[in-house]
């Protein structure tokens, strides 16, 4: 890297080092930003390009889980991906799927994130005939449910 190159400006003390990393890591921050941004964008107008290819979503999950249960008859099948942390607060699971929408916005939150994510999957899941939703019931922590088209969908 250019900046802790000793050929540029020869060796550099530890402020300088931790400078040049917060300056790296908010570059990292800006370019996720630009392009969760350019992502939202490209959904709003319908641009965003999708490489739509025919899945079994049931050979998919098999593929994933060795033991996964045959799927019932239905027409849509429906993914679950939970975690085991603080949980969302109700005052704020309406807003969830807002563009830019952060549950702490304070200057000492502790992660990151630029509150496109759940956007950014809402509308890509729509995208494929799906749906997404927070299972507003559970309570270890947080549970998003999605569906997607069982057999013949593009996913």
């Amino acid at each position: 890297m250019f900046l802790r190159s000793t050929k540029s400006f020869g060796k550099l003390n530890e402020k300088q080092n931790k400078a040049i990393t917060v300056i790296l890591n908010g570059i990292t921050k800006l370019e996720v930003l630009i392009g969760d941004i350019l992502d939202v964008y490209k959904l709003d107008i319908g641009k965003l390009k999708l490489k739509k290819i025919d899945v079994n979503v049931e050979k998919l999950v098999n593929q994933i889980v060795t033991e996964f249960k045959p799927l019932s008859k239905g027409h849509k099948v429906t993914f679950t991906v939970e975690d085991n942390g603080i949980g969302i607060p109700a005052d704020k699971m309406d807003n969830l799927f807002k563009k830019f929408y952060q549950i702490d916005t304070t200057l000492t939150r502790k992660h990151g994130g630029t509150g496109l994510g759940l956007s950014i999957c809402k509308g890509i899941i729509e995208a494929h005939n799906g749906t997404i939703w927070l299972d507003k019931g559970y309570s270890k922590g947080a549970s998003f449910k999605f569906t997607l088209p069982r057999n013949g969908g593009t996913v």
